[in-house]
């Protein structure tokens, strides 16, 4: 079984909690619950990809779409005081793709006692926050490639199984 290795990545300098463009938009949306946030960010694509473009560097916006609007919104919840231990960006791809074809980023997200992945280019609050029973049952259906905020980060090894996460 594979496991989550603590590393140095890079990507970890993209999550910004103290940008300016994070900072502006928390003022819009600090007294909304999760749901709100997430269905405001997905109600309005053309304002919510603005506010992603003014907030990532050039150099990331070539990741994708996935990538630039997982970053952006853990930025955000990370700013409204979601720890460093529960909220992350997690890239993965479903366990019968190519791996290195089918990558996708969402934002990991356990509040309340209950993990959620929720992912902003969807539509409807429905397709885009996703209760899911547990990590481990995420990943018998997914391979995670690694996980990140500003704080922490992780790569699988292996078959990209996380049985265990030691900081959650």
């Amino acid at each position: 079984m594979g496991q989550l290795q603590k590393v140095p990545l890079i990507q970890c300098n993209y999550v910004k909690p103290s940008a300016n463009e994070i900072m502006s938009f928390v003022n819009v949306i600090k007294d909304l619950s999760l749901k709100q946030i997430i269905n405001k960010c997905i109600s309005n694509q053309n304002k919510w990809g603005k506010m992603v473009i003014d907030f990532l560097e050039e150099k990331v916006k070539s990741a994708g779409e996935c990538f630039c609007k997982s970053v952006t919104l853990c930025s955000l919840l990370r700013t409204l005081g979601y720890s460093e231990k529960v909220c992350f960006v997690i890239i993965a791809c479903h366990n019968n793709e190519n791996f290195g074809n089918a990558t996708h980023a969402t934002l990991l997200l356990k509040e309340n006692e209950e993990w959620y992945i929720i992912d902003t280019t969807k539509d409807s609050i429905d397709e885009a926050m996703q209760k899911i029973p547990s990590l481990l049952y995420f990943t018998k259906h997914n391979r995670v490639i690694c996980l990140f905020n500003e704080t922490h980060g992780f790569i699988a090894e292996g078959d990209g199984i996380i049985s265990n996460i030691p900081i959650l």
